[in-house]
């Protein structure tokens, strides 16, 4: 692994860390009446990049002392699990002998991930229940954790 490829796994992971702890913190900021200039930019930049990003419906949101996170609950997931798990694997480093790590197998995994979120879909258009808020996180941490796993890892 190169060492410029080692820069962006690194800024990749920090990026998904600061992003994942931002989403609550900028719903818990949102409860506050009177936010000092910087939290209430904070708060604001972290609510319109949500919105940037996601369809933000609140009935599909995690809420957090009452108030909505700025990114579904879907997202949500995707946000916490590509951090966890990215700063689990730069942590850990490469991965050990006999370990299901191969790139195709990555891929196998990012395709079972798509499929749940699929299912998630599928069951609401066949049934016009909307899964769960838990359904629909652990969906999209699927997702998340694939992708950390993609780009912080350098195995073929």
């Amino acid at each position: 692994m190169g060492t410029f490829s080692v820069a962006i796994r690194r800024v990749f992971v920090a990026v998904s860390t600061v992003w994942a702890a931002a989403i609550p913190t900028a719903a818990a900021a949102s409860s506050l009446t009177a936010p000092i200039a910087p939290v209430y930019l904070f708060t604001s930049g972290v609510f319109a990049i949500g919105a940037a990003v996601c369809h933000q419906l609140p009935e599909r949101s995690i809420y957090f002392w009452s108030r909505q996170f700025p990114v579904c609950a879907r997202c949500t997931g995707i946000y916490v699990a590509t951090a966890i798990v990215g700063l689990g694997l730069m942590l850990s480093g490469r991965p050990r002998s006999g370990e299901p790590s191969s790139r195709s197998w990555r891929l196998g995994m990012g395709a079972a991930a798509l499929v749940a979120n699929g299912l998630t879909l599928a069951y609401e258009w066949a049934t016009g229940v909307a899964p769960s808020n838990a359904a629909r996180a652990a969906a999209g941490a699927a997702l998340g954790a694939v992708v950390a796993s993609l780009i912080v890892y350098d195995v073929d």
